[in-house]
């Protein structure tokens, strides 16, 4: 658990931990420099599971974090942000599962996003890929969340985090091309959405961090995407320009591009990778529905859907369908 000024909602982060049904663990908080009472609060407890260590300057969350990784000596390490929420079966559940299968480096779990005051949302981040899907899907967007994170410590790359943001999501990447990978189909955290998140406050800087992850990945199918397609690239929801139905032809174009560099360059495993293809074609039209019926005849009529695993995604087909005919 990193920790720099975090006194507002650490307590919580940290009773979440020392309440879980779980009970052989350590809790490794690193304070990165904190100026007000984190270090305070920390200190009120007594529990001896508790390990608080202090970086003699604020050295920002990556080296923080990669500190973290280099003093834990468990064979797991559990990953949460000092303004999050563990569910109190979190540590039992993805222990259970990482010792039951020693060919995971890694699993996450469903997500609920609170606010400030740790009040629900309402939204639910569930990833519900398969784990020999993950690897390919992540060509395209994290399908992680690191506060729910449990990582077999054999598992991590020498190079732990190394970039200053999307430093997750680029560790996932080269976990997942190694490893199996999976996220429980049950809520465990509560991830809390607010002003002084960092993706918030650096979103630029995000963007331009996972466009370069983008783009290292695309060289694997020795694909030099241009800036065009890499803004393609990245748009599958929430499409906002006036032509929809140009974006959506573009968008079909890249997908078949990657599909044949796939076939000639065997990065990623078929016939799997085309099926995540079908599943990114699909929520790419479904995200765009109000272009009409056209869009769900557009979607059918191309190759794109051909691998599309139907019987699992009927769910998002219905919707997609009667979104169109509004």
């Amino acid at each position: 658990m990193p920790v720099y000024n975090g006194e507002k909602y650490i307590k919580e982060a940290i009773d979440s931990v020392l309440n879980q049904t779980f009970k052989d663990f350590e809790l490794l908080i690193i304070n990165d420099g904190s100026t007000d009472r984190s270090v305070k609060i920390i200190e009120s407890y007594s529990d001896p599971r508790i390990h608080l260590v202090h970086n003699k300057k604020n050295l920002g969350l990556v080296e923080t974090r990669n500190r973290g990784f280099a003093e834990s000596k468990t064979e797991f390490i559990t990953l949460l942000d000092c303004d999050d929420i563990a569910y109190p079966k979190r540590l039992e559940k993805q222990y259970e599962f990482l010792a039951a299968h020693p060919d995971f480096a890694m699993v996450g779990s469903w997500v609920e996003l609170i606010d400030s005051s740790g009040k629900l949302t309402g939204v639910v981040w569930k990833n519900t890929l398969q784990p020999e899907e993950i690897s390919a899907y992540l060509l395209f967007k994290n399908c992680f969340t690191q506060s729910a994170m449990m990582i077999r410590a054999s598992a991590l790359p020498p190079e732990r985090y190394r970039t200053a943001q999307a430093e997750d999501f680029d560790l996932w990447i080269r976990i997942a091309r190694n490893w199996k990978t999976w996220n429980l189909q049950h809520v465990l955290v509560k991830y809390r959405v607010h002003r002084d998140g960092i993706s918030q406050n650096k979103e630029d800087v995000q963007n331009q961090s996972i466009d370069s992850i983008a783009i290292w990945q695309l060289n694997n199918l020795k694909i030099n995407p241009s800036p065009e397609e890499i803004k393609i690239h990245r748009t599958n929801y929430r499409y906002n320009q006036n032509d929809i139905r140009e974006f959506i032809n573009q968008r079909e174009n890249w997908l078949k591009k990657i599909k044949q560099a796939n076939l000639e360059a065997g990065y990623y495993v078929e016939p799997i990778f085309s099926r995540v293809l079908s599943r990114l074609w699909l929520e790419g039209c479904s995200a765009n529905s109000q272009a009409g019926f056209w869009i769900w005849k557009k979607f059918w009529q191309s190759d794109l859907s051909k691998n599309l695993d139907t019987k699992r995604e009927w769910p998002i087909l219905i919707k997609f369908f009667l979104k169109t005919l509004r």
